[in-house]
């Protein structure tokens, strides 16, 4: 999914970032000179921004112009025209959830053909025209590559891919990595999340609202008696995640008299993973893995408590990280001092990945 870039090895943390979704705005559709709707709640942040647009039935609306690259998702209507400041017109007719690229720099004007209102959002990519970033890995995780029964790519190219999530009633995914996305609900529904460690979260979602996601390693169900469609417009760079020195975190309840067990423990899994470095790693290719595992207070690994927590890589390089912490293991037992019976330790594997990804906050 992007070049491979040579850079140091190192490990480093990731923190997920939840953002629940906003309500649909309500707007006029009359009159049209006043035709961008924009609600503040809408995603405006270092990557993307958004806007929204009503045109009423046989009216046409001129989307403001802008310098970056952007991308049209069409929510609701029949049939429109995009008409381009240069180039011929072209009439649109693949429905709600299709989408189309905008040139940075060029103008586009949208008519309505049908009897009905339509409803469109222009999302601009700020990053569109930046250079030195990083693209984000190939990952085995890959939702279209593990569940294409539910995923389908509606547009692609070196800057996003779109994907059209259709989940028929009471249908769920299978476990999928998803990069930072845009997250754009075509119909009213009750879904339910579940994240790598087990946790779920359930909300209510209105057709048409949008909200901004950070990197996932996720699973959806459609918790309605009627299908659930929604638009992942996922971005190819930057490739975003943050660090830590360490490359490591535990909890934040730890006991800070446990820190220079911690750092032995951690410095014990770095060895093991730099003297059995994938072949395939020594080679260039990049990938980022998180997994989380217990420490029991003799120093074993609880097997089942390891979890796959961010999978950006191929299965040879999540294999590996998952074969150090299991070899790295006994550990030493906790010290006398500490009487709760585990710990919870995440370590990052980065794989010719920067510690420091550039482009990034």
């Amino acid at each position: 999914m992007g070049a491979i870039g040579r850079s140091p090895l190192h490990g480093c943390l990731l923190l997920f970032l939840l953002v629940t979704l906003p309500a649909r705005p309500s707007f006029a559709q009359e009159p049209v000179k006043a035709n961008q709707t924009k609600d503040p709640a809408e995603p405006d942040n270092k990557h993307v921004r958004v806007f929204r647009y009503a045109i009423p039935p046989h009216r046409e609306v001129t989307p403001q112009k802008l310098d970056k690259e952007s991308v049209v998702v069409w929510l609701r209507g029949e049939s429109l025209k995009r008409i381009p400041e240069k180039g011929a017109p072209e009439i649109w007719e693949a429905g709600p959830g299709s989408a189309a690229w905008n040139r940075g720099g060029f103008a586009y004007s949208i008519e309505n053909l049908g009897d009905a209102p339509a409803e469109l959002l222009v999302i601009e990519l700020k990053d569109s025209n930046a250079f030195g970033q990083l693209s984000v890995p190939w990952s085995e995780r890959d939702p279209v590559y593990v569940d294409p029964k539910h995923f389908r790519v509606v547009l692609e190219n070196e800057h996003v891919r779109i994907l059209h999530l259709h989940l028929g009633a009471s249908e769920g995914t299978l476990e999928s990595q998803f990069p930072m996305h845009v997250d754009i609900t075509l119909s009213d529904a009750h879904v339910s999340e579940t994240y790598a460690d087990g946790k779920t979260n359930q909300e209510y979602r209105i057709s048409g609202s949008v909200s901004w996601k950070s990197n996932k390693l996720q699973s959806l169900a459609n918790l309605d008696a009627k299908p659930l469609d929604a638009v992942i417009l996922e971005l190819k760079h930057p490739f975003c995640y943050e660090t830590s020195d360490q490359g490591w975190r535990t909890g934040s309840d730890i006991d800070p008299r446990m820190s220079p067990y911690v750092n032995g423990l951690m410095d014990a899994v770095r060895k093991r993973w730099w003297k059995e470095m994938p072949r395939a790693a020594r080679g260039g290719e990049r990938g980022l893995v998180e997994l989380d595992f217990k420490v029991q207070k003799d120093g074993t690994v609880d097997e089942e408590g390891i979890l796959f927590t961010t999978v950006f890589a191929t299965d040879d390089l999540a294999e590996a990280a998952l074969s150090t912490i299991r070899r790295a293991a006994p550990f030493q037992p906790f010290p006398p001092f500490y009487q709760k019976p585990d710990v919870t330790m995440s370590f990052f594997f980065l794989y010719n990945l920067p510690t420091r990804p550039p482009g990034c906050p």
